[in-house]
């Protein structure tokens, strides 16, 4: 059995979700942080590479969240 090493813990990983079915195509996501949010040809917003958002823009995809429009983003931490 191999001991855990005290204190190095993984960083809890940060998801974006978008409810395609509340998206309204108001683009302000894809505006914020185009590094987590594209828009398909109608404009509707999904989140890119499965939602994980770098520890760097983490500050940015809550913005986003709470700027939506529509309340389409969802954020999943852990």
């Amino acid at each position: 059995m191999i001991p855990k090493s005290p204190g190095k813990s993984a960083p809890p990983v940060m998801r974006v979700h978008v409810n395609r079915e509340r998206c309204q195509g108001h683009a302000l996501c894809n505006a914020i942080l185009p590094e987590i949010f594209a828009l398909d040809m109608l404009g509707i917003a999904r989140a890119i590479g499965h939602g994980i958002v770098p520890p760097a823009l983490t500050e940015r995809a809550r913005i986003v969240k709470d700027f939506c429009p529509e309340h389409a983003i969802d954020i999943v931490e852990g």
